[in-house]
């Protein structure tokens, strides 16, 4: 199959454009792992999600727009277009995706401080109940705990005199 110049263009700028976007998503990855409390364990999770999205982005640029050819200009046209994307739209993208992150977080704290509330005083409430009803129980089984440790204490000591005395 014969492709024109025009063909090849076109290829290395959908190349270029896959590597804008792929680096879109690494941005969108990153975030998570620019906050302070962000596990290694999830670190290694983007990672791998990242890496199979890239090679699913190549593999779907590849066989959609060259029809399966490997050409190496496609790896130079995606280079490109991450770089160019890295130097020009990263800082402004990922400062709005950090905006809309905290402040989708910010809306779930809240509404997750609202529903929990009303859990929260009734737990309390709860647990008030129990350790009132539950509280003759624990006096008896700690009265008869302690009257069994020194009934085992005073038979230890006499079985130790007797020892003793043999």
């Amino acid at each position: 199959m014969v492709f024109s110049m025009t063909d090849e263009v076109y290829v290395f700028l959908y190349s270029a454009l896959s590597g804008g976007l792929i680096m879109l998503f690494y941005d969108i990855l990153s975030i998570a792992g620019k906050k302070k409390e962000c596990p290694v364990f999830l670190l290694n999770v983007c990672d791998g999600i990242f890496i199979i999205v890239a090679c699913a982005i190549m593999v779907f640029v590849n066989f959609t727009v060259s029809n399966g050819i490997v050409r190496s200009f496609e790896f130079l046209g995606t280079i490109l277009g991450a770089i160019l994307y890295k130097l020009t739209l990263s800082r402004l993208i990922s400062a709005f995706l950090k905006k809309i992150t905290d402040a989708i977080a910010a809306f779930f704290k809240l509404f997750f401080k609202i529903l929990l509330t009303p859990l929260a005083i009734m737990y309390k409430m709860v647990n008030k109940c129990i350790v009132a009803l539950f509280h003759p129980v624990v006096y008896v089984f700690r009265k008869l705990f302690s009257h069994l440790s020194f009934k085992m204490h005073t038979s230890i000591r006499t079985a130790r005199k007797a020892i003793k005395k043999t």
